[in-house]
């Protein structure tokens, strides 16, 4: 194998890491987003309940 091979192989290898650590970051950054969206619908929705009970269109205890 000469040099220009192992530099091309090693080029190929490191995109490979580039783009798998990228895929990474992305996915990780998405469920992130995603359990921040889910947490902020859950206390809108305990607020939405509260304001009901407040005004009396809910009557659940």
């Amino acid at each position: 194998m000469n040099k220009t091979t192992q530099v091309r192989l090693i080029f190929i290898l490191f995109s490979i890491a580039i783009c798998f650590a990228g895929g990474f970051f992305a996915g990780k950054h998405y469920r992130q987003q995603k359990n921040l969206a889910l947490e902020k619908a859950k206390q809108e929705a305990k607020a939405a309940v509260q304001q009901a009970k407040r005004e009396r269109w809910l009557d659940v205890e």
